[in-house]
């Protein structure tokens, strides 16, 4: 009996190892089309890329993406452009570590296309299927499943019901709509995001359902997670090493803080910062508040770098202990502890391998505290990020340190107390993007350590994102936090909920997010406060720079 377990671990950990073995690396190079009417120009490409992302939905192929062929025939200096020579074809297989390779060639004949497939065993030079068809172009998701069916079976691989499905019945749709998917495949391989982007939009709205048009969309849209938490002042809200994967120009406003709820009419609703205030005793009340206002542009750099510049119009971070008077909420005493700081950043990063990005940068800002002088500060963060080759995987790290003060407060006088540096910040952050990166699970992990007292802040935050429509996303996450403020370790907690709508022909993107906290005072021990947060960001993507 005792051995029935390890047995069936066993036996799950040997079906895992068939399931992973039978996955076959493959690849659909661009079809040959012979036609004399020039907008089918550039079909061929299109008539591959539909077959390929048929091929794609079965768990038993590992299709090699076509930029994957590009870079090495690149690099090799081959040429994909004639399909009929087979030895050709193989040597690219062969670069690509794929096992198959599928080509062919069409010829108009008119009202139909003759379509001649054929599929090579990279390791033996053999053709092991063939098939041919005529049909008429408006039946490309017909001719496209017709394919993929016939490859898969003769490999003996799992046919999804979606391309079953597109079978019978025969449907035809407009052909125009493979003809702007084929103008917008070129584009894109040519670098042009701009008019592959207005092709793919009208040939969206041609044909709304059809797959590989909401692939492309999703390689020129870039969807990634619009997940951000408010970091510390004097440093950007994403990590620098991004500057060196981004692939557009964007420029960007961002308000957060009192003045974004300022910005949302929620002073109304009750959001005021004098009404998050936290008793700390009969008399005396505490209020801790953030706000900031922050323009940016970044644009990629050669190719494989990028730069980001900001300017922070004013950052206020108010630690107030206060007495209302008698009659009136108007404060009769009022300290704080925190800085006011407007000033310029400058950003920089880069990828010297596909894998690995590297970041750096830096802000000057003016520090100045309650009723004291303006003094120049500066600021250094650095980062590091890993992705995998779908970019389905991402990890970035990153530190930054600032030269400024923060004073405490003195309970007791309600003055402030002696000064200490400002904290060291730490980033820490997971991302796995899934169903097309359509769907993004995030843990996020922060801390604020001081260097010259016993002062940590740190949380972790889980996260989810789904991009329900093309131009909507929805996110949530939850926060749990633990600080130390001398002798006093407490734990907060937090909820934050954000939507995103996007126009993809205007490039432009809105992002709200609103974040409620209770955690652990910052300056004065065994106190929670309340801590709701509104962040506002607008920005405008592929302005007059991209990089494919």
């Amino acid at each position: 009996m005792r051995k029935r377990p390890a047995l069936s671990i066993w036996l799950f950990l040997s079906c895992l190892c068939v399931l992973y073995s039978e996955q076959i690396a493959l690849s659909v190079t661009d079809f040959k089309l012979q036609s004399d009417k020039p907008e089918y120009t550039y079909v061929g490409k299109a008539l591959s890329r539909l077959v390929a992302g048929e091929l794609r939905k079965s768990p038993n192929v590992k299709l090699i993406e076509r930029e994957q062929i590009a870079e090495v025939v690149s690099e090799e200096e081959l040429s994909v452009s004639d399909v009929t020579d087979t030895k050709q074809q193989i040597r690219i297989g062969q670069l690509i570590s794929a096992r198959y390779i599928v080509f062919g060639e069409a010829i108009d004949l008119g009202p139909a296309l003759l379509l001649s497939v054929r599929m090579v065993d990279t390791e033996t030079g053999e053709v092991v299927w063939q098939e041919e068809a005529t049909e008429r172009i408006a039946a490309y998701d017909y001719i496209s499943a017709y394919f993929a069916r016939s490859i898969l079976s003769a490999l003996d691989l799992t046919i999804e019901r979606s391309t079953i499905q597109k079978i019978e019945p025969k449907e035809e749709k407009q052909a125009e709509a493979i003809v702007k998917l084929a103008e917008a495949i070129d584009a894109y391989d040519r670098g042009n995001s701009r008019r592959a982007k207005k092709a793919l939009v009208e040939a969206k709205r041609i044909d709304p359902e059809n797959e590989v048009t909401a692939y492309y969309l999703a390689k020129l849209v870039v969807n990634t997670t619009k997940f951000s938490v408010m970091a510390e002042p004097y440093y950007t809200f994403q990590n620098p090493a991004f500057l060196g994967i981004i692939r557009t120009d964007r420029l960007f406003w961002s308000i957060s803080g009192f003045w974004a709820h300022m910005a949302l009419g929620a002073i109304p609703f009750g959001w005021s910062t004098s009404q998050t205030d936290t008793l700390v005793s009969a008399d005396d009340r505490l209020s801790e508040t953030d706000a900031s206002i922050h323009f940016g542009y970044s644009f990629p750099v050669f190719d494989h770098a990028g730069v980001g510049v900001g300017c922070f119009l004013g950052f206020v971070g108010n630690d107030l202990y206060k007495r209302p008077s008698e009659d009136s909420y108007q404060m009769v005493d009022m300290v704080s502890s925190r800085s006011f700081a407007p000033g310029l950043s400058f950003n920089i990063g880069t990828n010297l391998i596909d894998s690995v990005a590297l970041g750096l940068g830096s802000a000057f800002f003016m520090d100045s505290h309650w009723e004291q002088e303006w003094t120049p500060a500066l600021s250094f963060n650095a980062g590091m990020l890993y992705r995998n080759r779908e970019e389905t995987f991402i990890f970035d790290t990153r530190v930054g340190y600032a030269s400024g003060y923060l004073p405490s407060i003195d309970v007791d006088t309600r003055t402030l107390g002696e000064e200490f540096f400002f904290p060291l910040f730490m980033e820490n952050t997971l991302t796995f993007a899934l169903t097309q990166k359509r769907t993004f699970v995030i843990v996020k992990q922060l801390n604020d350590v001081a260097l010259d007292r016993v002062y940590y802040y740190g949380r972790v935050l889980p996260a989810i994102e789904h991009y329900f429509l093309d131009w909507l996303s929805v996110r949530a996450a939850l926060e749990g936090s633990l600080s130390r403020l001398n002798e006093s370790t407490r734990l907060g907690y937090a909820v934050l909920g954000g939507v995103s709508l996007r126009s993809i022909t205007l490039g432009m993107d809105f992002d709200l997010n609103f974040s409620y906290r209770v955690r652990p005072s910052r300056v004065v021990e065994e106190v929670m406060v309340t801590d709701p947060i509104v962040l506002i960001n607008l920005s405008w993507n592929d302005l007059w720079i991209t990089r494919r």
